[in-house]
């Protein structure tokens, strides 16, 4: 049987005991929207095992308090709790639910296979469609995986020690590798440093996923790292595969499963340049114009690493029931060729609950300024604010009220 945790929304969740009793020991809170599995039940106490949200994997909670419930039964069909989850914008947790489902009842593999389809999990995708025998899911699978979109990689020159890059900014280089796949992905920080070598872990650090036609290189430009060192803030830039240093070629199809894997390898990384993890700061998720498609996934699926997001210049798009295409750039600029809307940016920057900064230019002829409202729009759940500013796709950085707003939401305002 599942139950979901429907009180303690204003108390930071429910109080969980360790025993049946009102008087055994208190272990600490249930979060709000939780779902658990029943181990069993007394009168109006229920004991329990965590599936999905946070407090104790495991212990005993009222299921009223003076006539008001405190959490509601899903039944026992663990499909039914998964779509509840994911109707929710929770597919990370949705996902959990069913892999930690020993039996298959007929239905739960066709759901876990869309799953992780919406999350871009390909090679699971594609191998539960083989077993499944599912053609259609086949196929869009492989288009999916196969899609090229429409890359402008260039290379970057890998530097193997630190060095101060300009003044009060230490440049280290690295590589991640990608599990299963001979594939390595370049990152470089940018690290504040009052001598140029010494980091300053007190400054925000912003994980920066940058756009099309750029790569670590473009960062050691002055002018174009100035808004984040006057924040300050230190950075670090990933390069998509092919772009920089990195190796494999690029697909939408990896994006954002990559994304994952940078964030699951920083504490790795960190300390294999003495770096303090968790990075005390503050670790902070930038997405610009095609990098803001791994910054949505990584908002809907790694929230909770996150002190806050920042959107620049980003695509909209949405695969919701009903959902109207974003708006297209003109077609002179792109030679009659229409975007690629793959990648639910909206649906994924709906399940974002935490501050949200949105940047856009009024002038971009390449992403029109519409696609930052949609996402607006779409992250109602988030702290939010959008600022536009009197520039195209390609200058807005140097705008003074775009440097003002990155320092601001970087500072905690």
């Amino acid at each position: 049987m599942y139950w979901k945790v429907v009180g303690g929304a204003e108390k930071g969740g429910i109080l969980v005991r360790e025993g049946e009793e009102l008087s055994s020991p208190e272990l600490g809170r249930l979060s709000f929207a939780a779902l658990v599995t029943e181990l069993g039940r007394s009168k109006q106490r229920l004991h329990f095992k965590l599936v999905a949200g946070t407090g104790p994997s495991e212990g005993w909670i009222s299921l009223h308090l003076q006539g008001r419930p405190l959490a509601m039964s899903l039944g026992r069909s663990t499909a039914s709790a998964a779509l509840l989850l994911w109707r929710q914008q929770r597919p990370q947790e949705a996902l959990q639910v069913l892999e930690s489902e020993m039996e298959r009842p007929e239905g739960l593999e066709e759901l876990h296979l869309a799953l992780e389809i919406c999350l871009g999990r390909w090679p699971e995708a594609a191998a539960r469609a083989l077993q499944l025998r599912h053609e259609d899911a086949q196929r869009l699978i492989d288009g999916w995986r196969a899609a090229p979109g429409r890359f402008a990689p260039s290379p970057a020159l890998f530097w193997p020690e630190p060095k101060e890059v300009m003044p009060g900014i230490c440049q280290i280089d690295d590589l991640i590798p990608i599990p299963t796949e001979e594939v390595k992905l370049g990152v470089r920080f940018f690290l504040q440093s009052e001598n140029g070598r010494d980091p300053e872990p007190s400054k925000p650090m912003v994980l920066y996923f940058h756009g099309n036609a750029e790569t670590v290189d473009t960062y050691t430009d002055e002018d174009i790292l100035h808004p984040l060192r006057v924040a300050p803030a230190s950075t670090l830039v990933v390069d998509f595969r092919g772009y920089g240093y990195s190796t494999g070629h690029p697909s939408l199809g990896t994006m954002s499963s990559d994304g994952e894997r940078v964030v699951e390898y920083l504490p790795t990384l960190f300390q294999r340049h003495a770096l303090p993890w968790p990075w005390p700061g503050g670790l902070y998720l930038l997405g610009r114009s095609m990098g803001g498609i791994v910054a949505c996934h990584l908002a809907a699926l790694k929230a909770d690493l996150f002190q806050g997001v920042i959107l620049e210049s980003t695509l909209c798009g949405s695969h919701a029931p009903g959902a109207s295409a974003p708006e297209e750039p003109p077609q002179e600029l792109e030679d009659g060729d229409s975007f690629v809307h793959l990648m639910a940016s909206e649906d994924k920057i709906r399940a974002f609950t935490g501050r949200l900064l949105i940047l856009h230019g009024e002038l971009d002829t390449l992403i029109p300024v519409s696609h930052a409202r949609r996402l607006l729009d779409a992250a109602e759940y988030a702290t939010r604010r959008l600022v536009t500013v009197s520039k195209g796709h390609n200058d807005i950085s140097t705008s003074d009220k775009y440097v003002k707003a990155l320092k601001q939401f970087l500072q905690g305002g």
